[in-house]
């Protein structure tokens, strides 16, 4: 591996997760509930945080609450991310 003068990794590094672990960060559902595979965000969030975001199993409540979030911010566009493996994704956004 090839190092920086700072001394941290250059490119990826593979992290593979141990036996029977799930490798989705946000894919955390079990038997008895569905995974969070969306999440929303106002507009003015350039990038995703976690620590603001409503996370919903459902791409149809997700836009429900996203329109009802852009009421309360009188019209302001909410963003729809879709939580992948890797970084989430800007899916679609949603203006009252």
């Amino acid at each position: 591996m090839y190092y920086s003068p700072g001394r941290q990794p250059i490119g990826k590094v593979a992290q593979v997760p141990p036996h029977g672990a799930q490798p989705y960060p946000y894919n955390k559902g079990t038997q008895d509930t569905k995974p969070m595979t969306f999440a929303i965000l106002p507009s003015s969030c350039e990038i995703f945080d976690d620590h603001f975001a409503e996370f919903f199993s459902d791409l149809t409540e997700a836009r429900d609450a996203a329109f009802d979030w852009s009421v309360e911010l009188s019209g302001l566009p909410v963003v729809i991310w879709r939580l992948t493996m890797g970084n989430p994704i800007k899916w679609m956004e949603v203006v009252a």
